[in-house]
């Protein structure tokens, strides 16, 4: 009983230490700014900076706020560039609203576009495992012939799900 708590301590203390959004020697160091820009370069809420500073505060850091939203202010500009806003999109990753001004609308389009061809390839992906599971179960010879024809039919509908998906991908626009 005394191992099992002790492996539950554990495992808590390492999940709970991986939320920490900075290191011991990041909060030390105290560069607010560079923290902001990395952030905001990131595309993460301004209000971010109250992770940091529960992070910090078992370090007895408190972060200075001015100097965090001078650098994501800067950060910001970056990220919020339409041609990131496809790239975001592609690689899957979340947008959390935080373009503002003229080129907000151009981000969020792009964003869309990229997160559209995010998930036809997962889809892809998806389907070609599926069919590969079937493509097992077919070569064994202890399959009744119902269980063929409806792991064929199941194929035969994979298969055209994915031709119409790259079709569709066919259409997505190249940066």
């Amino acid at each position: 009983m005394k191992i099992q708590w002790i492996s539950i301590s554990l495992i808590l203390a390492v999940m709970l230490s991986g939320c920490a959004t900075l290191s011991q020697e990041q909060c030390k160091q105290g560069d607010w700014q560079g923290v902001g820009y990395s952030d905001g370069v990131s595309g993460y809420m301004m209000s971010r900076i109250q992770d940091h500073q529960k992070a910090c505060a078992e370090y007895g850091v408190n972060p200075n706020p001015n100097e965090y939203q001078r650098g994501w202010e800067k950060g910001i500009v970056q990220y919020c560039v339409p041609s990131n806003g496809y790239q975001v999109g592609r690689q899957g990753k979340s947008y959390y609203g935080v373009c503002t001004g003229p080129d907000s609308e151009a981000f969020v389009r792009n964003y869309q576009i990229g997160q559209r061809e995010y998930k036809v390839e997962e889809r892809l992906r998806e389907i070609d495992k599926k069919i590969e599971e079937i493509d097992k179960k077919l070569s064994k010879s202890d399959i009744t012939r119902q269980e063929r024809e409806t792991l064929r039919y199941q194929r035969g509908d994979l298969q055209s799900e994915r031709n119409i998906l790259n079709i569709e991908s066919s259409g997505f626009r190249r940066w």
